[in-house]
């Protein structure tokens, strides 16, 4: 019975504190970058998303994975408090990948409505010529 009255204490304890430290919800600036056209000779181009947590509780990026190796996104692994913004920055290679682009970066957070969301960059790399 004193087992059962401490696990139910223990439940309602834990369920308080969560009540208590709230629900964070982000929000993006914008989820789209267009690079244009850009020259595969300048090599890296890096587009930054900038996000707020507008909600009430600790915001916390999980993740960021891209579609493929030549699109590197990096975000800060420390929590975004209530009214804070942040941003994730998303690095893309052009070399030796000429035309056009379509690349996203799954985003994963602790925001129970956007648990996963995709960033997307797009473009168009004009080649090098040769010599």
């Amino acid at each position: 019975m004193k087992k059962r009255l401490l696990t139910a204490i223990c439940l309602f304890i834990t369920s308080i504190a969560s009540l208590l430290a709230g629900e964070p919800t982000i929000k993006f600036e914008s989820g789209k970058h267009d690079f244009g056209n850009i020259k595969e000779a300048n090599g890296l181009v890096t587009a930054t998303f900038t996000f707020k947590n507008i909600g009430d509780g600790p915001l916390v990026i999980t993740s960021a994975k891209s579609t493929c190796g030549c699109t590197n996104p990096k975000y800060s692994q420390k929590p975004i408090k209530p009214g804070e913004t942040s941003e994730i920055s998303v690095t893309y290679n052009p070399v030796g990948r000429p035309g056009e682009f379509f690349k996203e970066v799954t985003v994963k957070t602790n925001d129970k409505n956007h648990k996963r969301l995709k960033l997307i960059i797009k473009g168009n790399v004009i080649p090098s010529t040769s010599k």
